[in-house]
């Protein structure tokens, strides 16, 4: 189960993310950041999603998570799982999604 809750601020918007980003709640989280930016973009406020309170994000979750912050939405983790998760994606993710060739 995933709960998602919009927070509005001076800075920007933020969408909280409290359970597991698994399965069909992937969607549900693709479709209120949709909603989040379109909103957002019009006002000139960044988007973050707070993974601080999720304890799980499947496959289908990285991968969104990942076009989420090459579209420039902040990233934000507390705890060593969910960090980890964040700086893979962040650092990772773009280059083998431009096809950049990593050496091991």
């Amino acid at each position: 189960m995933l709960k998602i809750t919009i927070e509005t601020e001076d800075t920007g918007v933020a969408l909280k993310l409290e359970g597991e980003l698994t399965g069909t709640w992937v969607r549900d989280l693709e479709t209120c950041w949709r909603l989040v930016e379109g909103v957002s973009s019009a006002r000139a406020l960044p988007v973050r999603v707070d993974l601080a309170d999720c304890s799980r994000v499947d496959d289908a979750g990285q991968y969104l998570l990942a076009l989420l912050h090459l579209n420039g939405t902040r990233l934000v983790a507390r705890g060593v799982a969910m960090t980890e998760l964040v700086e893979s994606l962040t650092k990772d993710w773009p280059l083998a999604a431009k096809g950049v060739k990593q050496c091991a």
